[in-house]
């Protein structure tokens, strides 16, 4: 079986192809995408400014904030990861050990430990021609590494709003985790973006007393919706302002 895929191969350039789809080991799983998120990183991607530090390399399938239903899954990871065939589930994108220390130390979001350098142990940014090739969301179908972190998501929930996982799951790191943020606090949020929209639902959930966030006049309505959310002050802070 083949998979549809979106392939960058350059600074700015993707290309679509098929890749095909490995067989799924006892500890693995594919999933069949439903939708993928666009992140700000993704953008930066594209324009090459990963490859040019030497981030990562190409070709690559971009893509992760994958939304999608188990295709085929192995029986340990069944009984792991406590999923079945047809569920929906979010990807966490980061690949990590487990045992390094990064990774016992909370950080797991920087081990480099599973794959060759230049090749970020991350969905979306591990290149095609590691392994299977299989790791990004602009596809039919991605092959889940024994590693990966998933969580699955409410059937009831439309997919639509599930694709927000990411920037609500950045918003609690970025605004409450980081920072510390507990009752009483006054938090300024720098931006309305998907993920500064993610911080103020993240502050004001964590007890914040007052949430501030800046934006710009010509997105209005996203402070609009940053009020809407929970924020008690907007400012409108045009970029280039002295």
């Amino acid at each position: 079986m083949k998979s549809r895929v979106m392939v960058q191969v350059a600074d700015r350039r993707i290309e679509p192809d098929e890749h095909e789809v490995p067989p799924v080991g006892p500890k693995e799983a594919l999933l069949r995408v439903e939708a993928c998120g666009l992140c700000g990183s993704d953008v930066e991607q594209y324009r090459g400014n990963f490859a040019a530090k030497g981030i990562m390399r190409y070709p690559v399938i971009p893509g992760h904030e994958p939304v999608g239903r188990i295709a085929e899954i192995g029986k340990e990871a069944a009984r792991s990861w406590g999923v079945a065939v047809g569920d929906r589930v979010a990807l966490e994108p980061h690949l990590s050990c487990g045992r390094c220390e990064l990774c016992l130390g909370g950080a797991y979001h920087n081990c480099r430990a599973l794959m060759p350098p230049g090749a970020p142990p991350c969905y979306g940014y591990t290149p095609r021609d590691v392994g299977h090739g299989l790791w990004g969301g602009y596809s039919e179908y991605i092959h889940l590494h024994e590693r990966t972190m998933l969580h699955k998501v409410p059937e009831t929930m439309p997919l639509a709003l599930a694709l927000l996982y990411q920037p609500i799951a950045a918003g609690i790191r970025w605004a409450v985790h980081v920072p510390e943020t507990t009752m009483g606090d006054t938090v300024l949020i720098l931006g309305h973006g998907q993920r500064g929209l993610g911080a103020v639902v993240a502050a004001r959930e964590a007890g914040a007393r007052t949430v501030i966030v800046t934006g710009t006049s010509r997105s209005a309505y996203k402070l609009r919706l940053a009020e809407a959310l929970g924020a008690d002050h907007t400012i409108d802070a045009p970029f280039g302002a002295n």
